[in-house]
């Protein structure tokens, strides 16, 4: 038998090994994935999250216990992403919805950073983690948060985020373009009592609570319209609303809140304010 002989740590040598392994992670990116009967767009986000050039990231995929081949597509990439040197977790198993399966994909999470990619939605380019995280940020930021692409019917155009003071009266960015830190994800997690709303619900928390968010200019996603926010309008505004009025915010920029939720609500609903929408913020990359 070998002998090993051990020592206790002292406090300071202990504090500069935590020290050491926060830095080795502080630019380390859990994506994560949560999807349901998603074959017909699932591959495209997995290529997107293995295309990225930067490497220190891994990816989590939270399946519902899809009826379709949508699994069985997750599987096929094991191998590649093993090939890559990329951590690449998936399960298949029933849970309550989205922000159910979402808040259980924190379970699997051990990186510093993390992002969610629906399984219709890609990163913008393959440079995306590599330009973001080639530099690092106070330790107080709790998130980070850029553009995106956003695409309706084969049309693009670039969806500018905005301060997060916006958030009193509207959305500020699209949630495939934030990064919110493990800690701070882990603290906060989604309220499941809503049923389109819960990811603006944990911005006005987090944003409530004094969390520092940082806008960056990057585009970090394409986002494609359609879902079942731009599908249920009604039901997001009902949502935001009971979110903002349990936040105590209803009082803050009522008229801005008034133009977007009862105006600006109903013109989007015509398919000319898309027409001249897309003439004026189209993008041809």
């Amino acid at each position: 038998m070998i002998g090993v002989s051990e020592r206790s740590l002292g406090t300071n040598e202990v504090v500069h090994i935590a020290q050491d392994l926060r830095r080795k992670m502080k630019n380390t990116v859990s994506v994560i994935t949560v999807a349901y009967n998603a074959e017909k767009t699932i591959r495209k986000t997995i290529q997107s999250v293995y295309g990225q050039s930067y490497s220190e990231y891994e990816y989590i995929i939270i399946d519902g216990l899809s009826t379709d081949r949508t699994y069985d597509i997750v599987c096929e990439y094991d191998g590649d992403f093993a090939e890559k040197g990329i951590r690449y977790c998936h399960i298949s198993e029933r849970d309550n919805g989205i922000y159910d399966a979402m808040n259980k994909a924190l379970h699997y999470c051990r990186n510093e950073w993390i992002i969610y990619m629906n399984s219709d939605d890609t990163f913008y380019n393959g440079e995306v983690l590599s330009e973001i995280f080639s530099k690092d940020y106070a330790m107080d930021t709790s998130c980070i948060y850029g553009d995106t692409c956003n695409i309706k019917d084969g049309k693009k155009y670039f969806k500018k985020s905005y301060p997060i003071e916006c958030l009193v009266y509207r959305g500020a960015f699209i949630h495939q373009a934030l990064f919110v830190r493990n800690s701070v994800m882990k603290k906060y997690r989604f309220s499941t009592d809503y049923l389109i709303a819960g990811d603006m619900d944990l911005f006005i928390r987090m944003y409530a609570a004094g969390e520092k968010f940082f806008k960056i200019n990057i585009c970090v996603a394409n986002y494609y319209m359609g879902g079942i926010s731009q599908n249920n309008p009604e039901q997001v505004y009902k949502e935001w609303y009971e979110i903002w009025n349990n936040a105590g915010m209803m009082k803050q920029a009522r008229m801005k809140r008034w133009w977007r939720m009862k105006i600006l609500a109903k013109l989007k609903q015509s398919p000319l304010f898309w027409k001249i929408y897309f003439c004026v913020n189209r993008s041809d990359q």
